[in-house]
């Protein structure tokens, strides 16, 4: 019995797999660019489900040590909706069809009110969200430049 190689792809074969790979992934980036929110109503889609698990997540801070637990997953969360709110800013839409989510709006001012009650916790917001201050600081001066 002779032993026969038959692992070796013909040259033409592994060609042909690579263009499909190739085509694969393109198809793939294209559909999750196309994934992306299109209008300033997406937009805020998008931002008022962050602000809603951002809301989530403060309700179940009770103490200082919850909140410095917490800190990396909430700094996440006001990064995200600084990142839609500066894509959304780039939309030429007329503004005066967008209203607050007043619901959501005041439901984090609620947490917000309930948390600077915890002794040293507004110093720890503070310095939470004070990246996405600065990015959106930086971000409104650019375009006003």
């Amino acid at each position: 019995m002779k032993f026969e190689q038959h692992c070796i792809l013909d040259p033409n074969i592994l060609a042909s797999i690579i263009v499909h790979m190739r085509t694969y992934f393109l198809i793939s980036l294209l559909f999750l660019a196309s994934c992306s929110p299109s209008t300033l109503s997406e937009w805020r889609v998008e931002g008022v489900s962050v602000v809603k698990d951002l809301v989530e997540e403060l309700k179940t801070i009770d103490s200082l040590t919850a909140l410095e637990n917490k800190k990396s997953s909430i700094k996440k969360k006001y990064s995200k909706l600084l990142n839609i709110m500066i894509e959304a800013d780039n939309y030429d839409e007329d503004e005066s069809t967008l209203r607050p989510e007043s619901f959501y709006s005041n439901a984090l001012r609620e947490q917000y009110i309930r948390l600077y009650e915890i002794e040293g916790a507004r110093e720890l917001l503070f310095e939470i969200q004070k990246e996405s201050l600065h990015k959106l600081d930086l971000h409104t001066r650019s375009k006003k430049s």
